[in-house]
Parts: C-alpha cells; structure tokens; sequence
C-alpha cells in the first residue's frame, strides 16, 4: 500500500508475536505500541477473559518503513495510551484518528477492515 511511511496496527495479546512477524516480513520496523486502556461508561476498567488474566487493554503496533522520504511526522506530541469507553464489540476509539492525523499531520490515509461507522473525512475506508 505504500512505499514510505507508518501502519497502526491493532492486535490481541496472543497475537503479538504473529502480528511482529508480519510487520518484519512487509518490511515494516516496530517503533512504538500504543495501549487502549478500556473503560466501561463509569471509568472502570472493562475487563474480558484472557486466557490467564482478564483484559483490559488493546495493543495497536505502530512500524514504519525503512524510508520515511517526503513523510513529515510530528514526534512527541501524544502519551502512548488512549483511554476511552468501549462502545461496541470490535469498534476501536475514536482518539486513534485525531492521534494519527496530529502525529502525520499531512498524510494520506487508510482504515482497512472498516465498517460504516469508521467513515471519515480524509480517510479512506475499505472493509464491510
């Protein structure tokens, strides 16, 4: 899909390690996690069963490509967790949109595997 710049890729605990080997084999360098921090609609810790402890979080794998030529990114300018209630099975937070457009201020993007509801302006969509 691209020649320079940076995927956020969202994976479970158990999957970690798959999802490293992809982002290697694609030729994409791990550079940082983000971590969601689930909340219920009180703020307290939404909590699904693991398989040894029950989870409260999401990982999103950030990699970039060897090249980042004609990219401009903005560094330092979020923490690397996001807080935010589950709204529904499967719908990731609204917070990781506005992180990436502010962290690649000028980018082109894309949301793979999207649903209606993560149609937005400046960013295309495939999936359902």
């Amino acid at each position: 899909l691209q020649r320079n710049g940076f995927i956020f890729m969202w994976t479970i605990n158990s999957k970690v390690d798959v999802a490293m080997q992809w982002l290697k084999e694609m030729d994409y360098r791990l550079i940082e996690m983000l971590v969601w921090i689930k909340e219920n609609e009180d703020q307290t810790l939404q909590q699904k069963a693991g398989y040894y402890f029950n989870h409260a979080k999401e990982i999103c794998l950030v990699g970039r490509t060897s090249s980042l030529q004609g990219v401009a990114y903005r560094r330092l300018i979020n923490p690397d967790v996001i807080r935010s209630p589950v709204k529904m099975q499967s719908r990731k937070p609204e917070e990781l949109y506005s992180f990436v457009e502010a962290f690649v201020p000028l980018g082109s993007y894309i949301e793979l595997f999207g649903r209606k509801h993560n149609c937005r302006p400046n960013w295309t969509t495939v999936g359902l």
